[in-house]
């Protein structure tokens, strides 16, 4: 039950969750892991000083699974898949409760050494956000969509000289 301070004056906020996993080899041997999470933020309205200054309370609510795998030895993939529900004002009747989803997805592989290169790999990764998703936090994602992608390696030059990374 942290306190949380906000324009100088302070509240009660209850946090909990849990997280139920399965970890390497126990559902595949390509699964390295697998979790479902529950995690909510509550705001205590008795703790709220309203007459200082205005206030609301909020409720937020996330489930969400993810995963990782590596099918083959040079492959990593991660997934996950979020849901949120929150009521950002428990004082006013229901019909203000925000309902969002995200969904993420990355992916690495791996190159072999050789030709003096070394950890070279390729990552690339995507994440949707809905407008109304706010995490266990609180936060939101305002541009909603990410492309992303690297790719980095390193470079063993001969004899005592340094490896560069790029």
């Amino acid at each position: 039950r942290p306190t949380q301070a906000v324009g100088g004056r302070s509240f009660d906020r209850y946090v909990y969750g849990m997280r139920a996993a399965a970890l390497k080899g126990t559902v595949a041997p390509f699964v390295d892991k697998l979790g479902v999470n529950y995690a909510r933020t509550r705001d205590h309205v008795g703790s709220l000083d309203a007459a200082r200054r205005p206030t609301n309370a909020v409720d937020n609510q996330v489930v969400s699974a993810d995963i990782s795998l590596k099918p083959a030895a040079p492959l990593t993939l991660q997934g996950e898949l979020a849901y949120a529900r929150t009521d950002p004002d428990t004082q006013k009747r229901a019909a203000g409760l925000l309902h969002g989803a995200a969904a993420k997805v990355n992916g690495t592989l791996q190159a072999p050494n050789g030709l003096g290169f070394e950890g070279t790999s390729l990552a690339s990764s995507f994440e949707q956000v809905d407008p109304e998703y706010r995490s266990a936090s609180g936060g939101g994602s305002p541009d909603g969509r990410r492309f992303g992608g690297s790719l980095n390696t390193g470079l063993a030059l001969p004899g005592k000289l340094p490896k560069l990374a790029f």
